[in-house]
């Protein structure tokens, strides 16, 4: 049995299984996206499977989400001015009981995203599987 003795490994080891398997599960939309009874090649799909932003294809834009969910337990995706997908650096997220949960001060690649951000207009995802993070380490423990 192969033993992973500590955390950052741990941490790699559900990197690499997540960022093979989780792209392909939520975003690889061969077909295209569906709209009414026709499935669609549009901006979204081009987006989501090619080139999500200048500088980045799809491949490294949706490791890098996975390593955001695996290291930091969430990540925030904004669409720019020029409707490119950004992964957030850094950000502060205020809840609200009965509204959006706006987000501000967000961070891409060191430069402050001017205003804020409300949860119907970004992308958040939060990884948060006890159970799956359990199983893991229990197969390398």
């Amino acid at each position: 049995m192969t033993v992973i003795p500590n955390i950052h490994h741990r941490n790699e080891w559900r990197l690499n299984l997540l960022s093979d398997l989780l792209p392909g599960l939520l975003f690889n939309l061969s077909s295209g996206l569906k709209k009414g009874n026709k499935y669609v090649k549009d901006k979204s799909y081009y987006k989501f499977n090619l080139k999500p932003n200048l500088n980045q294809t799809s491949a490294t834009f949706w490791y890098q989400v996975v390593s955001r969910l695996v290291y930091d337990g969430e990540c925030l995706i904004i669409k720019s001015r020029t409707d490119d997908l950004l992964i957030a650096e850094d950000f502060n997220k205020q809840e609200y009981a009965v509204k959006e949960d706006v987000f501000s001060n967000v961070y891409v690649k060191g430069l402050e995203l001017n205003g804020s951000f409300r949860r119907s207009e970004v992308l958040y995802f939060e990884y948060g599987n006890e159970e799956l993070s359990k199983l893991i380490d229990s197969l390398f423990l």
